[in-house]
């Protein structure tokens, strides 16, 4: 297949993300991953600390990595999409309820974007319990959330959360 665009918060990059775009890869010639916004969402890690960790997570797959920030004003992952010609946007699923919220939203980018295809990737049992909320639970108990993280990030990871203690 073509290029697609794979987003998400991040908010951290967990193992089960790292899963998804690994099978992602698979299937595309070219993967942007982008590091996205939600207004629904109060991110714990900043953009750039995102960014990093996913850069790090992903390394050697041969995806591109994006900001949300740097879509230059763009309202909507559809309207990124439809600016530059990506047909295919990419989604992560857990459960039933992930799904009904990404078919929501794919009738939504439709209507921007008529020409977009929604690929979903359905996660195995044993990720299904990996969730960006379950690891920052973690860490704001103070518990040691490094085996739900890509192990090509859990250096940043931890140098990130060891910065963040010595400065909050």
């Amino acid at each position: 297949m073509e290029t697609c665009v794979f987003a998400g918060t991040f908010d951290p990059v967990t193992v089960g993300h790292y899963l998804s775009v690994k099978e992602t890869v698979k299937a595309f010639k070219k993967v942007f991953v982008v590091v996205g916004e939600n207004a629904k969402k109060a991110p714990l890690f900043t953009e750039t600390e995102r960014a990093e960790l996913v850069s790090a997570a992903f390394t050697g797959l041969g995806v591109t990595v994006l900001k949300f920030s740097d879509f230059n004003g763009e309202q909507e992952y559809a309207d990124y999409l439809k600016t530059n010609g990506v047909k295919y946007y990419v989604r992560g699923i857990r459960n039933t309820q992930d799904f009904g919220y990404e078919k929501k939203a794919e009738r939504k980018n439709s209507a921007v974007y008529p020409y977009i295809t929604t690929a979903y990737i359905f996660c195995e049992d044993a990720e299904k319990g990996i969730s960006s909320t379950k690891v920052k639970s973690i860490i704001k108990k103070g518990g040691n959330a490094l085996e739900f993280i890509p192990e090509s990030a859990r250096e940043t990871f931890a140098r990130i959360i060891k910065e963040r203690a010595l400065t909050e």
